[in-house]
């Protein structure tokens, strides 16, 4: 999600993030009353060449379709030609 993460808080339905003006306890009274969601979790485990060391990370997986997969992609390309 171009490193922000709010795409994924929106399809939670948590909304876009949190509000500066916006009550903490209300806003955790929602997180402890909120209904849990099904997520694909796994591990990622890579080898490094030169090293043979291994790391694992965890990952989460969902898919987002629509302009935030374009503007996604739209970033990309750029990076891409202009890796500086």
């Amino acid at each position: 999600p171009l490193g922000t993460g709010n795409d994924l808080a929106r399809a939670l339905g948590w909304g876009a993030g949190f509000r500066p003006d916006q009550d903490v306890r209300a806003f955790l009274q929602e997180v402890v009353s909120s209904a849990p969601t099904v997520f694909d979790r796994w591990t990622v485990t890579a080898t490094f060449t030169k090293s043979g060391e291994q790391r694992s990370w965890p990952m989460c997986n969902y898919c987002d379709v629509g302009i935030s997969g374009r503007l996604t992609l739209n970033f990309h390309e750029a990076r891409e030609r202009n890796p500086s």
